[in-house]
Order: C-alpha cells, then sequence, then structure tokens
C-alpha cells in the first residue's frame, strides 16, 4: 500500500472512531440518565424509543465493522484489522478487543444485519408472550464494558498511527454532550410551557412557583 492509500485508510478508520465516541456520548447523555428517561417518555415516547434502539443497533453495527477481518474473500475492508496489518504491527490488543465484543457480533450476525429465522422466531415468541408487544434488542454487555471497548479501540488506532487523538474528549459545535442539553432544554420548555396553560398561569409571577412543581425541571 502506497502512502497516500495508507493515509487515507487511516483516515477512514479515523473518522469511524470519532463518529462512533459521538453517537456513544449521545446516548448515554440522553439515556443514561432516569429523569431524562422520564422526561423524553412524555414528551414522545414512540420516538424516542426508536431512537434510542437505533442508535444502540447503529453503535454495535460500527463496532463490529471496526473489527472485522481485513478481508472478505478477496475483498479488503475499512477496518481496523487492515489499518494494523498493512502497517506490519501485532494484532494481539486488537484481537482482545474483538473477543470483548463477540456477544455483540452475535447480534450482528443473528439479527441486525441479518435476520436468522430461528433466533427471530424465538426473540419474537419471547418478547410477545405475556401482553408485551415491543421487541428489543439491547447490547448485550454493560455500559462500562463499552465505554472500555471504545477507548481501548481509539488508543489501538493512536499506537498503530503515532497519533495523539482524543476520541473520548471530542467536542463537538454543539459542546461536549452533542447537543443533548440543547435537545433536553427544548423539551423541558415545551413541556413547561403545556403546563403553565393547563394551570392558566401564565402572568410571569406564577412562573417560579409553576417550574418548583414542573417535575421536569432537574432532566
Amino acid at each position: 500500500m502506497n502512502d497516500e492509500n495508507g493515509n487515507n485508510l487511516s483516515e477512514c478508520v479515523k473518522n469511524d472512531i470519532i463518529v462512533l465516541n459521538m453517537k456513544w456520548v449521545i446516548y448515554k447523555n440522553t439515556f443514561e440518565n432516569q429523569k431524562r428517561n422520564e422526561l423524553l417518555a412524555e414528551a414522545s415516547p414512540i420516538i424516542f424509543s426508536i431512537f434510542q434502539k437505533l442508535l444502540l443497533d447503529d453503535i454495535a453495527l460500527t463496532l463490529c465493522r471496526l473489527t472485522d477481518p481485513a478481508k472478505t474473500g478477496k475483498k479488503n475492508n475499512n477496518t481496523m484489522y487492515q489499518l494494523i496489518e498493512k502497517k506490519r504491527l501485532n494484532t494481539s490488543a486488537l484481537d482482545e478487543v474483538t473477543n470483548k465484543i463477540k456477544k455483540i457480533r452475535e447480534l450482528r450476525n443473528k439479527f441486525l444485519a441479518h435476520s436468522d429465522l430461528t433466533k427471530t422466531l424465538s426473540h419474537f415468541a419471547e418478547n410477545t408472550s405475556n401482553g408485551k408487544t415491543v421487541q428489543k434488542l439491547n447490547i448485550p454487555l454493560s455500559i462500562n464494558t463499552i465505554d472500555n471497548v471504545i477507548n481501548e479501540i481509539g488508543s489501538i488506532y493512536n499506537k498503530a498511527t503515532n497519533e495523539h487523538c482524543a476520541f473520548s474528549s471530542i467536542i463537538s459545535p454543539h459542546g461536549p454532550d452533542c447537543g443533548v442539553k440543547m435537545l433536553i432544554d427544548h423539551l423541558k420548555s415545551a413541556l413547561f410551557n403545556e403546563q403553565l396553560i393547563a394551570s392558566n398561569a401564565l402572568e410571569a409571577s406564577a412562573f417560579y412557583e409553576e417550574w418548583q412543581q414542573f417535575k421536569h425541571k432537574d432532566a
């Protein structure tokens, strides 16, 4: 691989890691907060439930893509293995990360990028019994484990390329939480206005007392 192609590969992989970190920041700041979950459930439960699942699915798929083999058949893949092998580096650290997300890869292969009939029917039966109607596939790893895996991927990239990218500290144009607080504040404002109208408390003098009673003020 010539220098130009090698640099392009590095930049493509780096971009995937940056976007992965941003999506993970958005997920944690949006859904790993009980008070915010209650706010989202009142504001638009269906939309935010779908958004949560789509975000988790995409994070799972990105983790799998980054740790896929360097090749699929004769086709080269844009992956960490491709980058490390082109640089003739040891893959042991990446092998450990890949092993940690083995359950996520199984999820990708059976549900997310393919629909295995037996697994899908079994999952459907489990999730629609006892009156349940919502099918939800959660990432089968803890938040801390995914945090560590994402950080390790960034560290392996930096060592392979001699860069010092602070992937976990990337600040978007909308702040370190990628605009989540802005979204939450807009939703709080909308629901608070609904409360004011419902209480007929439209005078400015009533706003403070109404705000103290607003159940989502700390979201």
